[in-house]
């Protein structure tokens, strides 16, 4: 964010470049060994050995199951504010890789990102995305190769290649924000957001199916049978929980 020549002279790009680059102050904290705010998401690998937990506090910690034993604590970029609170986790299958997001201290004109961390030695490995919005919600694939985002406000989903770092599929045709996707094994998606719609789509990422959800307005979570038969949806503005047909999202 800044382009001036490294001379170590206050300009005119200086001061522009302040306005927008990410806080560089360090920001003290103290150690807690546990979460001090509220815990937005929490995800696990395939085999149930590891949990990850991000919270508004700024913090992805990661546990060891099924003891409940702090492995580490991860540490996405802070800043002030709301800058680096975490809304959404994901472990990949082998346990090998954790995103992170959610409110990006590192958003230089606006664009918003997901952290990348290595499992075992706690680094950040990489940082992938430009986005509009806050990043609410994350899933991996059964294989680990890609990550679905879902995004804040209207901006809706954006599918990550793991390996390629970087986007490589889109559906931006969301009238609200989403807080839900899920995998099957054979790599179908399927997502629901606040507009009130339960889609599906094929291993490409082609949507082939959108329907209005029954049970409420307000679909948040989403999650489907081992045998990828069934889709589960449950809702902010109902008790229920609707079970629909994969190959045709009929209700069951």
């Amino acid at each position: 964010c800044y382009s001036g020549p490294i001379d170590g002279v206050a300009s005119g790009a200086v001061n522009d470049a302040l306005k927008v680059c990410p806080v560089m102050d360090p920001i003290l904290s103290i150690e807690t060994g546990m979460h001090t705010a509220s815990i937005k998401r929490v995800a696990a690998d395939r085999d149930c050995k590891l949990l990850a937990t991000g919270s508004l506090d700024k913090t992805v910690r990661l546990w060891s199951l099924p003891d409940g034993h702090l492995l580490r604590t991860l540490r996405p970029p802070i800043g002030p504010g709301n800058d680096g609170k975490i809304f959404s986790v994901a472990v990949s299958p082998d346990g090998k890789l954790v995103a992170a997001a959610g409110s990006d201290a590192n958003n230089v004109k606006d664009n918003n990102a997901v952290y990348l961390f290595d499992a075992v030695a706690g680094s950040l490995v990489g940082r992938v995305g430009a986005f509009e919005e806050n990043v609410n919600h994350m899933a991996f694939s059964a294989n680990g190769r890609y990550l679905a985002v879902m995004l804040g406000g209207n901006y809706g989903l954006r599918i990550i290649d793991i390996a390629q770092g970087k986007e490589i599929a889109a559906d931006r045709n969301y009238q609200s924000a989403s807080y839900g996707a899920a995998f099957t094994a054979d790599g179908r998606l399927f997502t629901v957001a606040f507009d009130g719609y339960l889609r599906s789509y094929d291993s490409g990422f082609h949507l082939i199916g959108k329907i209005r959800t029954r049970g409420g307005k307000g679909p948040y979570s989403v999650a489907p049978d081992p045998g990828g038969h069934l889709i589960a949806v449950g809702y902010v503005d109902s008790q229920a929980v609707d079970v629909y047909r994969a190959s045709d999202l009929g209700f069951e």
